[in-house]
């Protein structure tokens, strides 16, 4: 069955408020305070790191399993594995990475 628009349930809705702020709100804020705590994560210094946290939730989604299940999961190289994250999100997959997040 097709659920018409003035069907939708009102905890359907609610669900879709919670998951909406959560991802325009409360992950940008978990992000930003990961990079205002740890700048050499971002690719550029000059950058706002609240822009560039909004970038990286929007980003998310693109990565698929293949490339995160791709990952060394040792937990003593978290600071690595975040910035090859942060890496693949300004490459195509296919494409060479023309330059490295640089570390400090």
């Amino acid at each position: 069955d097709d659920t018409k628009d003035h069907e939708v349930s009102k905890y359907t809705l609610k669900s879709f408020e919670y998951s909406q702020n959560y991802f325009n709100n409360v992950m940008p804020n978990y992000y930003y305070s990961i990079f205002t705590k740890n700048p050499s994560l971002m690719p550029n210094k000059g950058m706002s790191a609240r822009l560039y946290s909004h970038f990286v939730v929007h980003s998310l989604f693109f990565f698929t399993k293949k490339e995160l299940y791709s990952l060394n999961p040792d937990v003593s190289e978290t600071n690595r594995i975040a910035k090859q994250l942060l890496n693949r999100l300004l490459i195509m997959p296919d494409e060479t990475p023309k330059k490295e997040i640089q570390t400090a």
